[in-house]
């Protein structure tokens, strides 16, 4: 009949989004692990721990530019190569953050 509706009308147009299989199962249970992990307290140390070492590279960073500057040391070779490793160590720690920010996006991101 013209106004009856069949299965096939019943059923969505893109198929469903829930998928199932062994692929699906393991990143369902790694991102479930990860989300656990996220939410120790152990986490937080570790976190709370760079933060700290952070902070104390850019102290140091600090501390290095203002001797260097007062003893017109500027020029000097430790200089350069502290404070450069220095940066390199910033770096580290912004990419350390980040990966902690992607992992925490995608372990609690939408499910």
């Amino acid at each position: 009949m013209p106004g009856d509706i069949t299965d096939d009308e019943d059923q969505p147009l893109l198929g469903c989004w829930r998928r199932s299989g062994p692929f699906v199962t393991a990143y369902n249970h790694r991102r479930e692990k990860t989300r656990a992990f996220l939410t120790t307290k152990t986490k937080h140390y570790i976190v709370m721990g760079l933060v700290a070492l952070d902070v104390v590279a850019i102290l140091a960073d600090i501390l290095v530019a203002l001797i260097a500057c007062d003893l017109h040391l500027d020029k000097e070779g430790w200089v350069g190569e502290t404070r450069e490793g220095l940066h390199i160590t910033a770096s580290v720690f912004s990419s350390l953050f980040l990966v902690e920010l992607l992992a925490t996006v995608w372990a609690f991101g939408p499910r």
